[in-house]
């Protein structure tokens, strides 16, 4: 599957913006003025289903969209000091504890 990657440079920071697929399939994203992700937005197709993933601080939402359903924005998961939370079904919470030793490795 060959795809088209369009890079629209960011001030100085050689950010990509858009990649296109040539079945129609498209990926944008939208950074701050520092380069951090802030969003992505997947469209499949000529828009059959839109997936927007939202960053905010190392929070994580999505939302998933088509002709026939919209859903509202769900928390997937956040960072805590040891690992992170992900959110299954809206209400269940699973840690993910990330095991290091003294190097960080």
């Amino acid at each position: 599957m060959g795809y088209i990657f369009k890079k629209n440079y960011f001030l100085f920071l050689n950010l990509p913006t858009e990649v296109l697929w040539r079945n129609g399939y498209k990926i944008s994203y939208a950074y701050d003025v520092s380069g951090v992700k802030l969003a992505k937005v997947v469209t499949e197709g000529e828009g059959v289903r839109v997936t927007t993933t939202d960053y905010i601080n190392g929070f994580q939402y999505k939302q998933v969209d088509s002709p026939t359903s919209k859903q509202v924005k769900r928390l997937e998961f956040f960072p805590t000091t040891e690992g992170y939370v992900s959110v299954t079904g809206g209400t269940t919470f699973n840690y993910v504890y990330n095991y290091t030793d003294h190097f960080d490795s």
